[in-house]
C-alpha cells in the first residue's frame, strides 16, 4: 500500500529511542556521568523513576538495563531516563514528524559518545505506541484494521491482547495488540485500541556514530508494517496526505 507522508489526526501516545549497552565503569557510576552532561542540555534536577508504576514498561529487559533517573528537557519536549547500562529518550510532546525527533536522537548519541562509558552496544529500540477511538477518530471500528484474530474459527471477543515479532531486513519488530484497553494518559482515563511496535537490533556490530544511519532504515521498516497492519480504510479517516 502507499504510505502517507502526513496524518491529520496522529495516533501516537509515545516514542522512544533506546540504547542497551555494556560498560566497564563500576555500578551506579555512570548514573551521576550521564546526568553530569546531559543535565547541560536537560533540567538539572534529576527525579528517581519507581519502577514498581504500572506506566513503567519495560520490554524484555534485565535489572542493569532499567533506569534508575529521568529529567526533562528544558523545553518540556522530551523526557531523558538513564540507569549504569542504558538510557531512552522519550517525547512528551504531540508527535510532529520523525526528522524532529531523529534530531534529538543524534544529539543525545552525540553526548553518550562524549562520556565515553560505552564499552559494547547490546540492544537499539525505536518503540511506538498508538491508540485508536471514536473519540478521537470518527467512524473508528475495531474491524477496519487490516488484522484477523481468530481461534478454533470464533471470531475476536470484546477483548484481546495479542504479542508477536516479525524478523525484518532492517530490525526485529516485536507487536503488541489490546482492544478495549482503558489507559490513563496525561491524566486523561481512556478506552480504545492500542497498538505497540518496538522495533530493535540484538548486539549490533556498531559503533555510537552508526546507529545514527540506523534508525531512520529502522523507522521506514517500522512505519510500513504499521500502515499495512491498520490498513487503508483506516488511514483515510484520519486525514492522509501523499506525496
Amino acid at each position: 500500500m502507499k504510505l502517507p507522508v502526513k496524518l491529520d489526526i496522529i495516533p501516537i501516545l509515545e516514542c522512544i529511542f533506546e540504547i542497551r549497552f555494556e560498560t566497564n565503569s563500576p555500578v551506579d557510576v555512570n548514573v551521576g556521568l550521564i546526568y553530569k552532561e546531559f543535565s547541560k542540555k536537560y533540567f538539572s534536577n534529576p527525579i528517581p523513576i519507581n519502577q514498581t508504576s504500572p506506566n513503567e514498561i519495560v520490554i524484555g529487559a534485565e535489572p542493569k538495563y532499567i533506569s534508575k533517573q529521568q529529567m526533562s528537557s528544558i523545553d518540556g519536549k522530551f523526557l531523558l531516563r538513564y540507569g549504569q547500562n542504558v538510557i531512552s529518550l522519550h517525547l512528551l510532546t504531540d508527535y510532529e514528524k520523525f526528522n524532529d525527533f531523529n534530531n534529538q536522537i543524534k544529539s543525545v548519541l552525540e553526548t553518550l559518545k562524549n562520556i565515553d562509558v560505552v564499552t559494547s552496544i547490546t540492544r537499539i529500540g525505536l518503540r511506538y505506541i498508538d491508540f485508536f477511538s471514536k473519540e478521537q477518530i470518527t467512524n473508528y471500528d475495531f474491524n477496519l484494521l487490516n488484522a484477523e484474530f481468530k481461534i478454533g474459527g470464533f471470531g475476536p471477543g470484546e477483548k484481546i491482547s495479542f504479542t508477536t515479532t516479525l524478523q525484518q531486513k532492517e530490525a526485529n519488530h516485536q507487536i503488541q495488540f489490546f482492544r478495549a484497553l482503558e489507559i490513563n494518559h496525561k491524566g486523561t482515563i481512556k478506552t480504545g485500541d492500542l497498538f505497540d511496535i518496538d522495533s530493535f537490533l540484538d548486539n549490533p556490530t556498531m559503533q555510537l556514530e552508526e546507529i545514527s544511519n540506523t534508525v531512520p532504515r529502522i523507522h521506514e521498516e517500522q512505519k510500513i508494517i504499521f500502515f499495512n497492519t491498520i490498513g487503508e480504510k483506516l488511514v483515510k479517516l484520519m486525514g492522509p496526505t501523499y506525496e
